[in-house]
């Protein structure tokens, strides 16, 4: 097997090695206790981005993102989110996950900034459908209002890209009460909606495990 260094290619014996201690660090990983498995997936990212995998990296740093958030270290796996979007600028999933965390702290310059570079990348990506059907989620959650009308704005700018009608009216009823209603105070339902994100297609592919021989 041949890997990128970034100081060129290895072959042989040296890749060898990096695989097994990729291996070794996904076992390690596995076996964590649930407060520390996500910075364990976390160092494995690191060590697979140093030595040229960036794909497993991101898949990894998934790993890590999603522990994180099962543990409700929210603050943590928005910096992991970060991490991610430094490593791999273009990347949706992190930036999806971001968006739905910055929510939680209502309408503010971070939480704008959030929602557009989401909505700027999943467009990039062709992802507006997706999009939509987060951000509405998003909207049918909060109870922020400044926010809200942030979010159809998103939503409406989205939907006409894509050449469709305006999907505001869709979003809540005439007396503003989101059409699909979920159970529960704000804090509720914004997790309810976190872990749909977690779940569903915002969530990356899990790495398969190594094969340390």
């Amino acid at each position: 097997m041949n890997l990128f260094f970034p100081f060129g290619w290895v072959t042989g014996a040296a890749a060898e090695r990096v695989e097994r201690r990729i291996a070794e660090l996904h076992q390690r990983a596995a076996a964590a206790a649930p407060g520390r498995r996500a910075i364990q997936w976390a160092g494995t990212a690191r060590f697979c981005l140093k030595h040229g995998e960036t794909g497993r990296a991101l898949s990894y740093y998934g790993r890590g993102i999603d522990d994180h958030l099962f543990a409700e270290q929210y603050g943590e796996a928005a910096e992991l989110c970060r991490e991610v979007i430094r490593v791999s600028p273009g990347v949706v999933r992190a930036r999806c996950t971001l968006a739905f965390l910055s929510l939680r702290g209502g309408y503010s310059a971070t939480f704008m900034r959030d929602i557009t570079d989401y909505t700027r990348a999943a467009r990039h990506a062709g992802q507006e459908e997706m999009a939509l059907t987060r951000l509405r989620m998003m909207a049918g959650v909060t109870s922020d209002g400044a926010a809200r009308r942030f979010l159809d704005r998103q939503i409406d700018g989205l939907s006409e890209s894509r050449g469709g009608d305006k999907l505001i009216a869709t979003t809540y009823s005439r007396e503003g009460r989101p059409l699909l209603p979920i159970p529960g105070n704000q804090e509720d339902r914004w997790a309810f909606v976190l872990r749909l994100s977690i779940a569903g297609p915002c969530r990356a592919e899990p790495e398969p495990e190594p094969s340390a021989a």
